[in-house]
């Protein structure tokens, strides 16, 4: 091959790579600039004389889309798990559970986990733990 070759398969390599690394790099850009890109929203009712309706919502205003979302959090002993194809700028995903309220008189911290792939190439966690 000519140096002409190795120049246009080097450019296209260059230009393949760019296209796979940007939406991660979008994201951890975003990411680093926003603290708010997920937004976690706990919040509780009285559901009848025995239980108490648990709700989280987790909102995400990033503007890289992302794919196979899976939200759980952790009260106490309790996981309750949600699942989600995908959120985009603007979305929010929610888990609700019904705990007695024996049951919530012991909770004293909780632990929030998304999972998510970002352009179904790259796995990411993000954990939350409030003791």
């Amino acid at each position: 091959m000519n140096g002409q070759a190795y120049i246009a398969l080097s450019l296209a390599f260059i230009a393949l790579g760019s296209i796979i690394i940007a939406p991660l790099a979008q994201f951890v850009y975003e990411e680093s600039l926003n603290p708010q890109t997920f937004v976690l929203i706990p919040s509780y009712e009285q559901y009848n004389s025995t239980h108490v309706e648990v709700t989280f919502i987790i909102s995400y205003n990033g503007s890289v889309p992302l794919n196979d979302v899976s939200l759980s959090i952790t009260l106490g002993q309790k996981t309750i798990q949600s699942y989600k194809e995908r959120l985009q700028k603007g979305d929010s995903a929610n888990i609700k559970a019904y705990i007695s309220v024996k049951d919530v008189e012991k909770i004293t911290s909780f632990e929030a986990k998304i999972r998510f792939t970002i352009a179904e190439l790259y796995p990411i966690e993000v954990k939350v733990v409030r003791a």
